[in-house]
């Protein structure tokens, strides 16, 4: 079985992983469905070892909210959705459902930028190329999502052999915008046999439990559904899943 974190918590089960402090207020929120997704974790690690091609023992370790931090002065910790991770072998997998675009690199940089922003953005660059032996620059990335950025090198800060980054998106139509920046970024880095990037599409078919709390929500945006939402995950009643339609980038 695979073993469940949350940040640095190790936990038993699903249930007492959904009891951890996850932002669940709004039904909308990109975790739910990731949650939901992963309730079953040995079936969705042996789906997904069938649709990227990694060989993901059972054992390995689920940790939701991975944070990694820059290594130089300051600046705010990547927090990846899921981070998978045994022997030699590190997946990112990151949840978008209904969250807007993130800034690019330049939105991000300001002009003139910081110093301390210059320094955060080598930092997430050093560790990239560090891992991958590429020669990402400021200058080539100014067009990328910065999340993309320091997500990439929060799996890049691994030690691993075997390296994914996955943009899952529930009910996004494809995820054509995600799909231009996982596509730029894998032909920068060009480096397959160290790092791929893979887009998943998902379908969600919703209960009609949790249908009814997206339209509480909507008419009332200052309630909490934390709780009905978490009792939906743990009853297995949130949502099912199409199989997801993958999309490679080398």
């Amino acid at each position: 079985m695979p073993t469940l974190r949350y940040n640095k918590i190790t936990v038993p089960d699903f249930d007492a992983l959904v009891a951890q402090p996850f932002n669940l207020r709004s039904p909308f929120r990109s975790t739910v469905p990731l949650l939901a997704y992963w309730s079953n974790p040995s079936v969705r690690l042996s789906e997904l070892t069938e649709t990227i091609g990694f060989s993901i023992p059972q054992d390995a370790a689920l940790t939701f909210e991975y944070t990694v931090s820059p290594t130089k002065d300051q600046g705010k910790a990547s927090h990846t959705d899921l981070m998978i991770r045994a022997p030699s072998l590190a997946v990112a997998d990151e949840a978008k459902y209904t969250e807007p675009d993130y800034p690019l690199v330049a939105a991000w940089f300001g002009d003139p930028p910081s110093a301390n922003k210059t320094l955060v953005l080598g930092s997430w660059l050093n560790m990239i190329n560090s891992a991958i032996g590429c020669n990402l620059t400021i200058q080539q990335v100014n067009g990328i999502t910065y999340q993309l950025i320091h997500r990439t090198a929060s799996v890049c800060s691994i030690p691993a052999t075997e390296r994914a980054v996955v943009y899952h998106c529930f009910d996004l139509g494809g995820g054509h915008c995600y799909e231009d920046q996982l596509r730029e970024l894998a032909g920068l880095i060009a480096a397959p046999e160290k790092l791929r990037f893979f887009l998943f599409a998902t379908t969600i078919s919703k209960s009609q439990p949790y249908l009814q709390i997206q339209r509480e929500w909507e008419a009332n945006l200052s309630r909490d559904f934390s709780v009905p939402i978490r009792k939906l995950l743990t009853d297995r009643n949130l949502a099912t899943f199409g199989q997801p339609l993958v999309t490679s980038f080398q």
